[in-house]
């Protein structure tokens, strides 16, 4: 990658940039998520361990939550069960902060849809059409991409279910 995503700003710098290897990817979903303030959405058939499951993408996660007691997290994914099962640290994460992150299970009738993306404040967007592969691009300020997104995101939010073992019962 050419470009340094550290010197870029969430919804200032408009341009936008491919994106072709995990590190790529890794780096600029960690520079996005550390100037977010407000919200986060993930569609993705997995969370890819290598990309969010990190110590550094937790504490991140953590930060934006303790700086704003509105944040929303959100996270769509066609099988939340099979990282429950194999453990993940956002699905533990979760489980702690249920009250800013959220986790559905893609309704079936999405799952021909095989892009990846991650949207951040309704500005800030980073998209690969296939999630096999880390070939995509970013922008930090791309609002009418992030708008039509969105629109997809909570078309697909508000027909899947919320994954209850995704949520810690205390009693």
């Amino acid at each position: 990658m050419e470009i340094e995503p550290e010197k870029l700003r969430l919804a200032i710098d408009g341009d936008e940039y491919p994106l072709d290897s995990r590190a790529d990817n890794y780096r600029v979903f960690l520079q996005m998520l550390q100037q977010a303030g407000n919200s986060i959405d993930i569609f993705s058939p997995h969370l890819d361990h290598k990309l969010y499951d990190t110590g550094e993408i937790i504490n991140r996660l953590q930060t934006l939550i303790r700086h704003n007691q509105h944040a929303r997290i959100r996270l769509l994914l066609r099988d939340p069960r099979r990282l429950i099962t194999y453990g993940h640290r956002i699905i533990e994460l979760s489980r702690r902060l249920s009250s800013y992150i959220e986790i559905r299970q893609l309704a079936e009738t999405c799952h021909e849809h095989i892009e990846s993306f991650s949207l951040f404040d309704q500005r800030g967007i980073l998209y690969r059409p296939n999630a096999e592969q880390f070939a995509g691009w970013f922008s930090f300020n791309a609002p009418i991409r992030v708008k039509s997104e969105t629109v997809f995101f909570n078309e697909a939010w508000n027909i899947s279910l919320p994954c209850h073992e995704t949520r810690r019962l205390y009693l």
